[in-house]
């Protein structure tokens, strides 16, 4: 089963060996391979449509795998919230230094090796910082200079009240970012899914 993997799945989804992922013990992953087994043995009677599709969910079900490894690790490891900003809404995914030192984590974890996992955590929670004050440098870059004031003559960070609109305000944009992101998603998949049917 393994080598018929490698034919249509990643090596590397999200950046994660697949060779880490629980594909044996996952039963939607498994129902889904042995009916693509099953299909397969039947040489003369393939469904090339509904292989395809079975492929497909086969390959959605790894890239569901690899991100629940992947926000299992963050929750393991970094705080619920960074600088006062909520985790899940950081652009974690987009930084690629995060990105690098969270899979390198996820392989020292799995390799047994403690020493440098802790070491790849405390990396992964210092870089978490680093995007938090980027996204609260890129709000305040747009607020100007109020009545004169730097933003640094201000002392922003010190003001509590200031702090929490900040993060509503991440929060909005994340979101809004992300809903335009699935709907990008889901206008893209209707083309394929009609391909689908209509090979069925």
């Amino acid at each position: 089963m393994d080598a018929e993997r490698k034919h249509f799945l990643p090596l590397e989804p999200q950046g994660i060996p697949l060779n880490y992922l629980p594909l044996n013990s996952d039963p939607t992953f498994h129902s889904y391979e042995i009916e693509r087994i099953d299909m397969k043995l039947k040489k003369d009677r393939v469904n090339e449509g509904r292989l395809k599709q079975i492929e497909q969910e086969m390959l959605a079900r790894v890239e569901e795998m690899a991100r629940v490894m992947r926000d299992d690790l963050r929750k393991q490891i970094l705080p619920t919230q960074v600088c006062g900003i909520a985790q899940n809404v950081l652009p974690l995914d987009q930084d690629t230094p995060f990105h690098d030192l969270e899979i390198a984590a996820i392989k020292a974890q799995k390799d047994g090796d403690s020493t440098k996992a802790q070491d790849l955590a405390d990396a992964l929670t210092k870089r978490a910082i680093d995007v938090a004050v980027k996204s609260q440098q890129e709000v305040r870059l747009q607020l100007g200079a109020p009545l004169g004031f730097t933003i640094d003559e201000l002392e922003l960070h010190r003001d509590k009240n200031y702090l929490q609109k900040e993060a509503e305000l991440i929060t909005l944009r994340s979101k809004a970012a992300m809903m335009s992101s699935v709907k990008a998603n889901e206008s893209q998949s209707i083309p394929a899914s009609h391909n689908l049917h209509e090979a069925e």
